[in-house]
């Protein structure tokens, strides 16, 4: 029988591999507010965070981060509070949670700070956004961004 902690983190893994990719689909679907401009090569949102992660962040880095955590919260309170907090479980804090409510703190007197609904998924999003869209998009390629990466800036239609 496999350990509870291999269920939780097999359950928490599947959950973040979804959002990772619903937050890709709607980043992709945003096509309207680009910051590259109207004549990039760039077709929508996704390729615009890609190139910036790829070839460095411009001066509207902020705005292409705030963006991405905008879909991840909005994916966030979509799921099941029992998978948001089996991903949470997989987090540093998260898991000296764990670790202390089930085995005890160093201090007997000390019973474990249960953190606030906000820093919970505050913590889900970090997780969401560095160990599973940064890596995907560090590596996303498509015609598109290798054209924009090579000086084309506008498209060849």
């Amino acid at each position: 029988m496999r350990e509870q902690r291999e269920i939780l983190r097999a359950l928490a893994d599947g959950a973040c591999r979804s959002v990772a990719r619903k937050v890709r689909r709607g980043l992709q679907a945003l096509r309207d507010a680009k910051l590259s401009g109207d004549d990039s090569c760039l077709r929508d949102a996704w390729d615009e965070f890609c190139v910036q992660l790829q070839s460095g962040e411009s001066a509207l880095w902020e705005a292409y981060e705030a963006t991405v955590y905008q879909f991840i919260g909005r994916e966030l309170r979509r799921l099941d509070e029992n998978l948001l907090c089996a991903i949470w479980y997989q987090t540093e804090r998260g898991t000296d949670y764990w670790l202390d409510t089930e085995y005890g703190t160093d201090s007997e007197d000390e019973a474990p700070e249960e953190p606030a609904d906000d820093e919970v998924r505050q913590e889900v999003a970090d997780r969401v956004y560095q160990e599973y869209l940064v890596p995907e998009a560090e590596y996303w390629e498509n015609d598109r961004i290798r054209q924009y990466q090579s000086g084309q800036t506008e498209f060849d239609y």
